[in-house]
């Protein structure tokens, strides 16, 4: 593995490029959030209330264990857009955008079993809709959603993990306060590590992961700030994921290992 050491200089410029480029995307990417919360919200589509549109700042700790392997853990920060429709006077429709970036503390080892910590580059995206029905206080809901983590190693190389699942959950509302657990079925896995970056003849591999399992919980509020409401929300999420299949980079056999992520979640937005 020695060759993730010779190629360190080439890792270094990468990573001072990438923290310059790191915090213009963020900013591009909150003046477009602005510019479509200003649209949606001028547009007449609101005069009946049967459509709202949310924008929260979220700010999350991340511990993600590949158990007597390694782990990355660490705090990243970002922003969801949350779009809901009512389509009658019990059924909801929801979608819900996640972008979230910052950077995991590594405590592993090379291939050849050398020790090593580094501070990585992460991006974590999210994806999913809902729809769910109204029974008094209760609220049960389905849906589809997708997350995406790009984890880069930066003196390694680029890791790219997509999880899909189907979230089931159950919210109780006491106005002003609401509690929510989510499970969430998984579906399938996909990790693309870039072995490529590694050099020294391996390739870029894909892994299958087919069985794993997640769940939600938080609880939050909502209370009124001008024509707005304002949300304040806690939450914990789990992952868990079995091994995946075995691919082969041109050098050795790999296979992504059992592990978990656990992340404790605070938020706090705007409604209207």
């Amino acid at each position: 593995m020695e060759t993730l050491f010779l190629s360190f200089e080439i890792a270094e410029k990468k990573r001072l490029l990438y923290r310059r480029i790191f915090p213009s995307y963020y900013l591009k990417m909150k003046k477009k959030l602005l510019i479509l919360l200003i649209f949606i919200i001028s547009n007449s589509a609101f005069a009946d209330g049967s459509f709202h549109l949310g924008a929260s700042y979220i700010y999350q700790t991340m511990h993600y264990k590949e158990p007597a392997i390694m782990d990355e853990k660490g705090k990243i920060s970002g922003y969801s857009i949350e779009m809901r429709y009512a389509l009658s006077e019990r059924l909801r429709l929801g979608a819900e955008l996640r972008f979230l970036g910052g950077h995991l503390e590594y405590n592993g080892s090379t291939f050849s079993g050398t020790p090593i910590k580094q501070t990585t580059n992460d991006i974590v995206r999210e994806y999913r809709s809902t729809l769910g029905y109204a029974l008094g206080s209760l609220r049960p809901y389905v849906g589809l959603g997708q997350r995406y983590w790009s984890n880069d190693l930066v003196i390694s190389y680029l890791r790219e993990t997509t999880y899909n699942y189907i979230p089931m959950g159950l919210t109780y509302t006491s106005q002003p306060f609401y509690i929510t657990y989510e499970h969430r079925q998984f579906l399938s896995g996909t990790n693309k590590s870039h072995m490529s970056d590694v050099g020294g003849g391996r390739k870029d591999v894909s892994f299958t992961q087919k069985t794993g399992q997640g769940y939600l919980c938080e609880v939050g509020f909502f209370f009124p700030v001008s024509v707005f409401d304002m949300k304040v929300s806690l939450g914990y999420e789990f992952w868990q994921v079995d091994n995946s299949t075995i691919a082969n980079d041109g050098v050795d056999d790999l296979i992504e290992p059992h592990n978990s992520t656990n992340s404790f979640i605070a938020s706090v937005g705007l409604f209207y």
